[in-house]
């Protein structure tokens, strides 16, 4: 998604993916890729201790879907609500918009819209 955001505004806003790499060959390519298509990684960090989560989707014969999501990485943002709202504040900062995943803490997503909204940017 941030790959298509970045292609879609083709440079004219910078696109910005806020998140934790993992350890392993996943995270490696992942990176590549987002830099490559022009997506500011400056705020990403990666844990060093754990691997890439993972998100799977499985659709049924009749199409209901369910997924399954391996946390990894996506745990690892900071225990401190404070400093938890600082990044997001940062990390927000400047956006027009703020696309979310269910792949992280439910309290990291609450954190960044709040920051998002106190800003002004659509979430």
């Amino acid at each position: 998604q941030a790959v298509a955001a970045a292609r879609l505004v083709a440079g004219a806003r910078p696109v910005k993916f806020v998140g934790v790499f993992g350890n392993d060959a996943h995270a490696v390519e992942l990176e590549a890729e987002l830099r490559a298509n022009g997506v500011d990684l400056s705020m990403s960090e990666r844990a060093h201790d754990l691997p890439s989560g993972q998100g799977f989707v499985m659709l049924s014969p009749d199409g209901a879907a369910s997924s399954v999501v391996i946390p990894g990485a996506n745990t690892w943002w900071p225990a401190d609500e404070a400093e938890l709202a600082e990044r997001m504040e940062a990390a927000t900062r400047g956006a027009a918009v703020v696309m979310l995943q269910r792949e992280i803490p439910d309290r990291v997503t609450l954190a960044a819209a709040r920051a998002a909204r106190a800003r002004g940017a659509l979430v």
